[in-house]
């Protein structure tokens, strides 16, 4: 494990893994602030409208974003609402993000997790939570189509 802290900061200078750092936590909390304000959004926009003494959903005005029109499971909770689309990327990014952040703490960041070679700085600078580098990433994208 020394080794892998060692390769990290030779590769990476202590002051941009502190900038790179700082951006990731900074991202996170922005994006779990999104996902609060989504939800909230989402609840506020399902509501039940009365009718003649019956009720309705009237759902959201983006329907295109909603679960249900993804073709993704509905919830397995009673009375729980789908999550949207948008909410699922922010999900996905917000792991991502923690998945970087946890690479700090074992040395392992900014280093390709397919064969262990340093991701360029300008990668990692373009998006700070990136696993791979750009020629593992691209395989995986083909090894997933």
């Amino acid at each position: 494990m020394a080794r892998t802290i060692r390769a990290m900061s030779d590769h990476l200078p202590p002051c941009v893994l502190e900038n790179l750092q700082q951006r990731l936590e900074c991202l996170q909390l922005v994006l779990v602030q999104c996902l609060r304000e989504a939800q909230e959004s989402s609840q506020q926009q399902t509501h039940a409208v009365q009718t003649d003494g019956s009720s309705i959903d009237v759902p959201d005005r983006q329907p295109i974003l909603r679960r249900e029109h993804t073709g993704a499971r509905a919830p397995t909770e009673p009375g729980a609402r789908p999550e949207s689309l948008y909410e699922r990327m922010l999900r996905t990014q917000i792991a991502e993000v923690h998945h970087a952040l946890a690479k700090f703490k074992t040395g392992q960041y900014g280093l390709c997790e397919r064969c262990g070679q340093p991701i360029p700085l300008a990668q990692l600078q373009e998006m700070p939570w990136l696993r791979f580098d750009y020629q593992h990433e691209a395989v995986l994208g083909e090894e997933t189509r």
